[in-house]
């Protein structure tokens, strides 16, 4: 087991699900046990994004899909959880994956991502 405590547990490659879980495990298993997860250094909220700069140099901008209310707390926690999976568009497609595997027809899938 690593520093830390931490182990990465992969999924098999191939699928959208499993390539952003694997971004994630490697991500986090790549850290130094001293060394959190990326931590945002300024925050910018702008109807309808959410601009994250982080302390790594890395920049994040989620933005509301059409129909939607803005909202500072989920536009952050969008924006940390697609910095958290590779900072594309892996996000999406991971939500996506769950929400066709629970059979929730009824709601509509995200977008890809233009970023």
């Amino acid at each position: 087991m690593p520093d830390g405590g931490f182990v990465a547990h992969l999924a098999p490659s191939g699928d959208p699900f499993s390539n952003g879980w694997n971004a994630a495990m490697k991500l986090q298993a790549s850290q130094p046990a001293s060394r959190h997860l990326p931590m945002p250094v300024n925050v910018i909220f702008h109807n309808p994004a959410t601009i994250v700069f982080w302390d790594d140099g890395d920049k994040t901008v989620v933005k509301c899909q059409p129909g939607d209310t803005f909202s500072a707390e989920a536009g952050l926690t969008a924006a940390m959880l697609k910095k958290y999976m590779g900072n594309d568009n892996t996000f999406n497609k991971v939500i996506n994956e769950w929400l066709a595997r629970a059979s929730y027809a009824s709601v509509p899938a995200l977008p890809e991502a233009t970023e």
